[in-house]
């Protein structure tokens, strides 16, 4: 079994656990096995199992026997924390704290004994690299131990941890003293030199982040810029009042431009990663013939079909496997960041829990992956081939779009000249001026559609002004999905809001996006997926309406 110390209920886990199978378990043993337990563990001079079997004995007995309790914490702090185990010889000291809280009265002169060693470990001259004197005084905050002893503790910690940034490159250790020296100093209620501490820790922050770019000018920048934002998180902590005298404004003004100048450096370094070639060739060629030497209406219909769109099961599905077959890639966190070096979205690594929120946000980050790469395959060997064979043919104009929009359902009323001048810009490869009409008016289109759902759209200040809610906040509405389907929904957070995706909303809310990123593949397909939705809208309404002049009459989609 493996030992979790600070747990009065469930002290032990299971050591491996599978699906039909695990380890030993307190509730695995009987009564008889119990009174056994109690038994040799009185009659061994072993300090492990002795603790072991007293502290079994004492969790499953009924009624519980007092001794097992008092013989496991005599068993557990038996041996002195030092060597390679110190670690785990601390947490069965751990475990006999828990026991001696437990049993109140029962161990108070017990207590009382380990609270004084623990104390002569944090405080014994300076502590080797292997961090016993650190953990000691960790175990006494947690326990909540050693009051009277605070402010020295705090003191000692807070020197430890200026010696340790003095001496050279420990800085993960300078930063564990002034991490722990602060929650000292907030725990006797000294709030000044807590906010000290948490200066010491964000310029510890920024020299580690100094120190990896003079290792590496290039390189170094990639991990700098985050040791930066460390710092200004950090900082950040401390209250609004304490935050003058220290000079807390300039610091952070200072950091973040600092960040600004990391991030731009650390994507000039970025490498490049070729993953070979894929021949596109069959599918441009099917793409071209499929819109070549047909009417103006059908080749755009033909064009809005080429592709289905995501399936949102489908990726999902794929996603959710890759993760299963690469277990690791879900241990790591991830920074996202933009062409002009600011990190946009950060994932976080280390759940296996696939309920976890962890898991969920790794999973979104496989999902666009993955469909990044279904937007490059189709934009270039789909959507621009046909494109570009439709205006070798036809000259589009606007007013035809204009027309084919209001008779578009999906488009709102009054607003079938902006989808048509957007989309037209697309057919004069203007992405750039495309993306900047039509971003906006997908948010209206979305909220048109909630609204007349009788869903609310809008917040109340406190003001009481009336304010509409954003389309990051919108395509978070369950009834997106109930309107537009499982597939459009995802494809409207991905294209228009996430960070990991082409983000072109919020791109053109903020004036982000550059002249490359308008004409990437994310605003081509964005364009054509417009394209597909108010063209499909066109032709289902039209099909409709036939169905009802005609039952009989042929009614399949251009092929």
């Amino acid at each position: 079994m493996m030992l979790r110390s600070e747990s009065n209920n469930a002290p032990f886990v299971p050591m491996w656990a599978m699906d039909t199978a695990r380890s030993a378990m307190p509730e695995d043993f009987s009564p008889d096995d119990l009174t056994l337990f109690s038994a040799v563990a009185d009659a061994t001079d072993h300090p492990v199992l002795r603790a072991r079997l007293s502290d079994l004995a004492w969790l499953g007995a009924k009624p519980r026997r007092i001794a097992d309790a008092h013989r496991a914490i005599d068993a557990y702090t038996a041996q002195q924390p030092s060597g390679e185990d110190w670690f785990q010889c601390l947490e069965g000291w751990g475990r006999a704290i828990t026991l001696c809280l437990q049993l109140r009265k029962g161990a108070a002169d017990r207590l009382e004994v380990i609270e004084k060693a623990l104390e002569s470990i944090a405080t014994a001259g300076v502590p080797s690299d292997d961090g016993l004197g650190l953990a000691a005084a960790r175990l006494l905050l947690n326990r909540n131990l050693s009051f009277d002893q605070g402010a020295v503790l705090a003191d000692l910690l807070a020197a430890r941890g200026q010696a340790k940034q003095a001496a050279g490159n420990d800085f993960w250790g300078a930063r564990s003293h002034f991490d722990l020296a602060c929650a000292w100093f907030q725990r006797v209620g000294n709030v000044e030199r807590a906010a000290d501490m948490t200066l010491s820790t964000a310029l510890s922050f920024e020299a580690e982040a100094d120190h990896r770019i003079a290792l590496d000018a290039t390189q170094g920048h990639l991990v700098a810029a985050s040791f930066l934002e460390d710092a200004i998180q950090t900082l950040r902590k401390i209250p609004k009042e304490l935050r003058q005298s220290r000079g807390i404004d300039g610091h952070l003004q200072r950091l973040l431009h600092r960040v600004t100048e990391s991030g731009e450096k650390a994507v000039n370094a970025l490498p490049t990663i070729n993953g070979g070639k894929t021949d596109i060739t069959e599918f441009v060629r099917s793409a071209e013939d499929a819109v070549a030497g047909r009417k103006l209406l059908d080749a755009l219909l033909v064009l809005a079909h080429l592709h289905s769109g995501a399936d949102a099961a489908a990726i999902t599905k794929t996603a959710e496997q890759s993760l299963r077959d690469f277990p690791i890639s879900r241990m790591f966190g991830s920074t996202h960041m933009s062409r002009d070096g600011r990190a946009i979205a950060k994932t976080p690594g280390g759940s296996m829990d696939e309920a976890s929120e962890a898991h969920q946000a790794k999973l979104w980050e496989t999902m666009m992956r993955y469909h990044g790469f279904d937007i490059e395959l189709v934009c270039k060997a789909q959507i621009l081939p046909a494109l570009n064979v439709i205006l070798r043919e036809h000259v589009v104009r606007r007013a035809d779009l204009a027309q084919l929009m209001s008779l578009s359902p999906v488009v709102p009323p009054e607003r079938a000249e902006q989808f048509a001048k957007g989309l037209w810009e697309g057919f004069e490869f203007d992405f750039a001026t495309a993306t900047y009409l039509l971003a906006p008016q997908i948010e209206n289109l979305v909220r048109w559609h909630l609204k007349q759902a009788k869903v609310k759209t809008t917040t109340v200040d406190k003001e009481g002004i009336e304010n509409e809610i954003g389309l990051s906040n919108l395509v978070e509405v369950s009834e997106v999905k109930e309107i537009f389907g499982p597939d459009l929904a995802f494809e409207l957070k991905a294209l228009f809001c996430s960070a990991l995706g082409p983000n072109l909303r919020n791109g053109v809310a903020h004036g982000l996006l550059s002249a490359n990123e308008c004409h990437s593949s994310g605003a081509i397909y964005a364009w054509w997926w417009i394209l597909r939705l108010t063209l499909r809208s066109f032709w289902m309404a039209r099909r409709a309406e036939a169905q009802q002049d005609a039952p009989t009459a042929a009614d399949a989609q251009p092929d």
